[in-house]
């Protein structure tokens, strides 16, 4: 409606303070975001006020977020939690996040951050792959199994119109261990689509699950 608006306030000797409007545009769920993703979490809905480590977004914070997008599609190719190279029970197999809140919404960004400092210089894990999306760029990560679960329950209705598929396993950033991670997916079993946390298996960081980033803005 209006392309600038600006408000002067009398400052006494120190002249006028010209003061600028800042324009925060809304999404709804399901809306395309500003790098193209699907606009699956808001933070300011009523339904995530138990997070309580998160509270309402306030735009005076900085380096503040309100939502959450997630990429149009999975990344092509599968990946590992762990890098490819790395086998079981030999080099630094043994690491894991360690951290306690490293389930919850608000935490997949910084899980990203130290599974791939860890590992530097490589670059064949899922951590690194949605981080890469875009070549590094735009602040992309691999979701907490707590963000992921947000993101399969908000397209639950129709999987299939934000290009998920059936059955198919997604990584999140979680680990429980340093041989198990956490991953998710839409099962079908018995006619209705849900989403289930998929069985932890013995040594699952090596299995190939597919990748889906998200993003913070």
């Amino acid at each position: 409606m209006f392309a600038d608006m600006q408000l002067s306030v009398e400052a006494g000797s120190h002249g006028n303070v010209v003061l600028y409007a800042k324009w925060n545009q809304l999404y709804d769920i399901g809306d395309v975001g500003p790098k193209n993703g699907w606009v699956f979490f808001d933070r300011n809905d009523d339904k995530w006020n138990y997070l309580a480590h998160l509270g309402d977004y306030d735009y005076r914070e900085e380096d503040t977020w309100r939502y959450m997008e997630a990429a149009q599609s999975d990344l092509p190719d599968a990946s590992t939690w762990m890098p490819a190279d790395i086998a079981p029970f030999v080099d630094d197999h043994y690491f894991n996040t360690a951290e306690s809140d490293n389930d919850k919404i608000g935490y997949g960004e910084s899980n990203t951050d130290t599974v791939r400092t860890y590992y530097e210089g490589k670059d064949n894990h899922a951590c690194y792959a949605a981080w890469n999306h875009n070549h590094g760029l735009d602040g992309w990560f691999l979701p907490s199994v707590g963000e992921l679960d947000a993101l399969l329950k908000a397209f639950a209705d129709n999987p299939a119109a934000r290009n998920f598929t059936i059955n198919r396993s997604y990584w999140s950033s979680t680990d429980l261990s340093w041989d198990q991670g956490w991953s998710m997916k839409f099962d079908d079993t018995g006619g209705s689509v849900s989403v289930v946390i998929d069985e932890l298996t013995y040594q699952n960081k090596w299995e190939q699950r597919y990748v889906r980033p998200v993003r913070v803005f």
